[in-house]
């Protein structure tokens, strides 16, 4: 079965129009039943299949993450902004861009955050053979290792696009697939330009443009324990919309972890 982006949300309406539901033989009732205990109590299910999508709902904590980079001067800004609103998060790194900037990795590293393993190329893996999907991560995991020093155990597949064959080559490589809660969506406006903010300002979005104040809006209201932000590096909306973020999650009453620290240690 292929997942990707968007296809758990969209799940619900497909399963509930044109009343499907009604003419359900027994089977039909027991996967409706463990569908809505996943909604109605998400501590219990923390993985679709081998695929993380949340973690652990007893801590009113979220894990921020950020796909793709390091990339210059984005990385640096970023990294800037987490420092000054003390938050730690979790990169997941492309290796052909830790082999470009090897400096800007470690810095990611010393500064305190995880990097976890994005592959090596972007590539979309479902269109890879087993032999290149191993490739993509071992240079990856060597790449971050060297340079980092840290062994990632996290892969969020390019895209979101993963399946169960490619499933089997990351669990063959000890690695944990992990996917997200919320989805920022603020790779839609990457390549606007935004205010960069030099003070905090509130969540309501009156002091940014209308773009990064959807950003805002879409994790700060989507928020629950245990959720998984995915955002990304390399964008100025990120860089807009994130200090709003920790503020409208800090107000909620939410704290910031890295994944290690979501599910339990390294």
């Amino acid at each position: 079965m292929m997942i990707s982006r968007g296809s758990y949300a969209h799940s619900v309406p497909i399963l509930l129009s044109k009343g499907v539901v009604k003419g359900w033989r027994p089977f039909g009732y027991v996967f409706l039943a463990l569908f809505l205990g996943v909604l109605l109590f998400p501590d219990l299910v923390t993985a679709n299949g081998n695929a993380l999508w949340r973690g652990p709902t007893d801590n009113r904590v979220v894990a921020l993450t950020f796909d793709d980079g390091p990339k210059s001067p984005f990385t640096q800004n970023l990294l800037v902004e987490l420092r000054r609103l003390g938050v730690k998060a979790t990169f997941f790194v492309v290796g052909s861009s830790v082999e470009k900037e090897p400096d800007l990795a470690r810095q990611i590293a010393d500064e305190g955050h995880v990097l976890a393993n994005h592959s090596y190329s972007h590539s979309d893996f479902t269109r890879l053979s087993d032999d290149q999907i191993r490739d993509e991560l071992r240079k990856t995991q060597a790449l971050i290792t060297q340079y980092a020093r840290q062994t990632p155990v996290w892969f969020r597949p390019p895209g979101g696009n993963t399946d169960s064959r490619v499933q089997g080559v990351l669990t063959e490589a000890g690695l944990v697939t992990v996917m997200w809660t919320i989805n920022a969506e603020d790779y839609t406006v990457r390549n606007q330009r935004f205010p960069i903010r030099n003070e905090p300002k509130d969540i309501k979005g009156q002091y940014v443009t209308d773009y990064a104040g959807d950003v805002v809006r879409r994790v700060v209201t989507a928020a629950s324990p245990g959720s998984i932000v995915l955002m990304h590096n390399g964008g100025d909306a990120t860089l807009a919309a994130l200090p709003q973020i920790v503020a409208g999650l800090r107000e909620r009453g939410f704290g910031f972890v890295t994944l290690a620290e979501l599910v339990g240690g390294e």
